[in-house]
């Protein structure tokens, strides 16, 4: 009895082993098949993403919204042509004694209106170029959008050139007609036929480069804190041209174009105290020659109140006192060439 029963359970255990056996290659098999089915579902997953990773570049951004960043990049960052035209310039002579000469301008725009500090100097240090004469041009534009693009780099201009040195600050005469471009290199000059300055009597184009050695237009200038009240464009409305007066950080500038005579522009920095301030500016065409100004001032909303302390110091398109509106844009008006008025006073 005792062995049947013994026997009986060695039956049950290999029955037991058999059928785990059995099992094992089953379970073998599903695996096998779980597998190949995971690893299809996979390899379709990653050649999906891959198909999408070809869209898109590595910080998550679609094709399309690439393009747009790329084409974003190549343009300039906003600013006008007259804005981006703004720097130092110069361009060098040599005669065949080995005399050398610079040709110096330092463009300085109010707005998008384009104007430049012009002179010749000697190098006598070669570490600055302080013209020993000087002129202002006004580069007055035909079309406006030309000089306000964003993405343009080339202006038709008639320039019109004074001085205080010479003509009683008048005219030259009525001015020469030709193209500016904003090169990386510095700004060519084409056309302005028997100018002489801009370009040669020889040739009919001139590049001037780049060059931080000019001397400034405005040497009073100063990088601070101004009075943030202040801070703005402002504007005096009058016949003939509009007074302009800007506080920018601790500067100011002063800036009137009549059509019919010489631009006045002046700029230099402020001190400013509590419902006042004293300025020392130049204007573009005196060679840095300074003047100083004490002023008081009110603002009521949009309404900004000069008065002048000392008049015979103020220059004559400033009034000794006169109610500015602000200007919220920012905008100063754009003067182009069928604007500008002759008369036989001026020049």
């Amino acid at each position: 009895m005792k062995r049947s029963l013994a026997m009986i359970i060695i039956g049950l255990l290999s029955a037991a082993l058999l059928t785990g056996c059995g099992g094992s290659k089953s379970a073998d098999k599903g695996l096998k098949d779980t597998t190949a089915t995971l690893k299809e579902k996979t390899d379709e997953k990653e050649m999906a993403e891959d198909d999408k990773q070809d869209e898109e570049d590595p910080s998550g951004e679609t094709e399309k919204e690439t393009e747009k960043k790329d084409e974003k990049a190549k343009k300039p960052d906003g600013k006008s042509l007259a804005q981006r035209m703004a720097g130092k310039y110069s361009y060098h002579i040599s005669d065949e004694e080995g005399t050398e000469e610079f040709l110096t301008m330092d463009v300085v725009p109010f707005g998008d209106n384009l104007y430049a500090f012009c002179g010749q100097a000697m190098p006598e240090d070669y570490e600055s170029l302080s013209p020993y004469t000087f002129w202002v041009s006004e580069f007055i534009p035909y079309d406006e959008d030309e000089i306000t693009s964003t993405d343009g780099n080339t202006v038709t201009v008639n320039e019109l050139c004074f001085s205080i040195m010479s003509n009683a600050g008048m005219y030259w005469n009525s001015g020469h007609k030709g193209t500016i471009t904003l090169t990386d290199d510095g700004l060519v000059f084409e056309g302005f036929e028997n100018e002489g300055f801009l370009v040669p009597d020889n040739d009919d184009s001139r590049l001037f480069l780049k060059d931080g050695r000019v001397e400034s237009a405005f040497p009073n200038l100063y990088d601070g804190k101004g009075n943030d009240e202040l801070e703005g464009l402002w504007i005096l409305d009058r016949k003939g041209g509009d007074l302009y007066i800007q506080f920018a950080g601790a500067n100011m500038y002063m800036y009137c174009k009549d059509p019919g005579s010489e631009v006045f522009y002046a700029a230099g920095c402020c001190d400013h105290y509590k419902g006042s301030f004293d300025c020392l500016a130049n204007c573009i065409d005196s060679g840095g020659m300074p003047f100083e100004l004490n002023c008081d001032y009110k603002i009521d909303g949009d309404t900004l109140t000069l008065a002048f302390s000392s008049p015979d110091d103020v220059p004559e398109k400033v009034p000794a006192k006169g109610e500015y509106k602000r200007i919220k844009d920012g905008h100063a008006h754009v003067t182009t060439m069928d604007e500008v008025e002759f008369t036989s006073d001026s020049f």
